[in-house]
């Protein structure tokens, strides 16, 4: 099961209903700072738990929601499983998959007997093409999907933690079940009911009873009140535990807490057990056939080295062969791994007209690697002279020369005025050998290309950061171009 469609209205920075589509396995998200990126994870949060986020709606509008669409085909077994039989009639089929829809909104209005507001959920009914309430759903609701986020500012101990609801906790899940089917724990219970029924400690107890009920007697009349000491669930064991580095020092060994290790080890372990609980969610769906777990990961190269980023970005796509996974970052290091699986989403400011684009693929332009200097110009519109260069030379030899050989500038000026008509030049200026100067005119990507390799030449101006941009289009614009016409790109470029 994986999330195929996300739709907001109003929420945080997205005034106007405005849908995200998602594929199973790895989604990245790219964009700059306040374009809301972020958002998607916030309105996750918010239909999960409409208390989880604070000021999620626009202040433009009282009236905010978000839906989602479920789909997998698992979808189909689980409806034939306990309380799910009741959204038997609210799955459909789309596309050949099954799908199921949920919707929160802050608007309140009624359904017959029932109060619709921010705390119900809605599920769309596809006979009557409207959402509804069912009764009993509201909770049932987080059973479909389990997704787990770690937020750019998230602190490993939310993770690192034992309780229940945390990383650590769900992983020790079944440590506590399996430790109430052991003999020990069977000897344990009878020496807890040993040690407050039958000795020294009773008797002690007893007292303490006698004494209560006596005051309460002499206060109020009769009474009979005793101390009653349960035994322990095991989980209260467990939710103990707490993780500790053992290192060495001159043949010693010493015992530090996570707590005291650097954030970046903190992040690393925090992630690894991620890891580990999505590893033992796979087992789990291969014997059930649901799998319902879902990760979100908002910045997860903070505080990583650079090496251990391209690590972790290998081990999130790994990951997202068995579930979903949403991936919010700046890295290019992270990017030029996810790209390889994973679906793009890039997303601009509200000054933008299109605020959500699709790319699956960085680049189209036969190049038989992705640069760094590639991913900063796809992912985040940041072009060089790296990435300018990277094109001219594959234009040059691959896509002029497809059996070999490169061509001379004269060929490649005269090439790129057929391809691109009307194409935008500039005056260059060189110095001959007598000493004297020629001075003639060039596509612009040719103008920047002899700047970089000509840096002794003072007689042109230096270009612009435009007109190095302009230079990216104008290649690209060439090499579509011939692609277009063969079908294909014969690279010979070394890897």
């Amino acid at each position: 099961m994986y999330i195929s469609k996300l739709s907001i209205e109003n929420i945080k920075g997205f005034y106007e209903k405005t849908e995200f589509k998602f594929q199973n396995g790895m989604n990245y998200i790219v964009g700059n700072n306040n374009s809301g990126k972020s958002t998607i994870f916030d309105a996750f949060k918010y239909l999960y738990d409409s208390k989880s986020v604070n000021e999620i709606h626009s202040k433009e509008s009282s009236e905010s929601s978000v839906e989602v669409c479920l789909r997998g085909e698992d979808l189909e077994e689980l409806m034939q499983i306990g309380d799910f039989k009741k959204f038997q009639k609210h799955v459909y089929q789309v596309d050949g998959e099954f799908e199921i829809r949920f919707r929160r909104q802050s608007k309140e209005e009624t359904q017959g007997r029932k109060n619709i507001n921010e705390k119900t959920i809605l599920v769309w009914n596809q006979e009557n093409k409207s959402f509804e309430n069912i009764t009993g759903i509201d909770a049932l609701f987080k059973k479909f999907f389990d997704i787990t986020f770690v937020d750019a500012d998230d602190t490993p101990e939310n993770h690192l933690n034992a309780a229940s609801t945390k990383t650590l906790g769900k992983l020790l899940s079944n440590v506590y079940k399996s430790i109430q089917e052991t003999s020990e724990w069977s000897e344990y219970v009878e020496s807890h009911r040993s040690l407050f029924n039958d000795s020294k400690v009773a008797g002690d107890i007893q007292n303490i009873e006698n004494s209560l009920n006596q005051r309460l007697n002499n206060q109020y009349g009769n009474s009979n009140f005793r101390l009653n000491f349960t035994i322990p669930d095991a989980s209260n064991f467990v939710k103990n535990c707490s993780i500790e580095s053992i290192e060495e020092v001159n043949d010693a060994q010493y015992s530090v807490p996570i707590s005291g290790k650097g954030t970046g080890e903190q992040r690393a372990v925090m992630i690894a057990l991620l890891q580990i609980l999505a590893d033992q969610q796979s087992s789990l769906s291969e014997e059930s056939g649901v799998n319902n777990m879902i990760f979100g990961f908002d910045e997860p190269e903070t505080w990583l080295h650079p090496k251990a980023q391209i690590n972790l970005a290998e081990a999130l796509c790994k990951i997202s062969e068995d579930m979903q996974i949403f991936v919010v970052t700046h890295s290019p290091y992270f990017i030029r791994e996810l790209h390889k699986e994973g679906l793009m989403i890039n997303i601009s400011g509200p000054e933008s007209g299109a605020r959500v684009n699709y790319i699956n693929s960085l680049s189209n332009m036969g190049l038989n690697r992705l640069s760094a200097d590639a991913v900063n110009y796809y992912a985040f519109d940041i072009p060089s002279t790296g990435f300018m260069d990277e094109l001219y030379g594959h234009f040059a030899g691959c896509c002029m020369n497809p059996n070999g050989g490169t061509a001379d500038e004269k060929d490649i000026e005269r090439k790129l005025k057929e391809l691109i008509p009307g194409i935008p030049v500039k005056n260059w200026t060189r110095e001959l050998k007598d000493g004297s100067t020629r001075t003639y005119q060039v596509p612009t990507c040719i103008y920047v290309r002899n700047s970089i390799h000509h840096p002794e030449n003072n007689y042109n101006p230096k270009y612009t950061y435009a007109e190095l941009d302009a230079s990216i289009h104008q290649l690209e614009k060439a090499i579509l171009a011939i692609k277009n016409n063969s079908g294909k790109f014969i690279c010979n470029c070394p890897s």
